[in-house]
């Protein structure tokens, strides 16, 4: 699963999937009505806000695929740190895109959101309290 979430980030910043700008773009252009200078800032905002909870599901699959190794959360936060690295050095090489040292930094963000959910998760679950909500 890290594996997998891995790859389709790096995917992401190769330029393999449609580009997100101009969906995100289209929906507060078209259906909003916002200008398209606003559009565009609105756009840039959300593509860098999705970093955080993408960096954190990363996250949260590297603490629970390192489970045996000792201080697992800098482990998962390693994992993170790679692989924004690799993405943001990918990114540099697209003719449309860029490296950015400022979204590793909001990737690192995501990633130790993520630790936290884990280690909070797995806290409780170590305690016996059931983290899942009642049915």
């Amino acid at each position: 699963m890290v594996l997998l979430g891995g790859v389709l980030l790096w995917v992401g910043a190769s330029g393999g999937f449609p580009s997100s700008h101009w969906a995100v773009f289209g929906f507060y252009h078209d259906t909003l009505g916002l200008s398209e200078a606003a559009s565009n800032q609105a756009a840039a905002v959300s593509r860098k806000a999705f970093h955080i909870p993408a960096y954190a599901l990363l996250a949260v699959l590297a603490w629970f695929a390192l489970a045996r190794v000792p201080r697992r959360g800098l482990a998962a936060l390693g994992v993170v740190l790679v692989v924004a690295i690799t993405d943001e050095t990918l990114q540099s090489f697209q003719p449309s895109r860029s490296g950015s040292a400022w979204d590793v930094l909001i990737d690192l963000v995501g990633g130790l959101l993520g630790v936290w959910i884990a280690s909070r998760w797995s806290a409780r679950r170590a305690r016996g309290a059931d983290p899942r909500p009642n049915p």
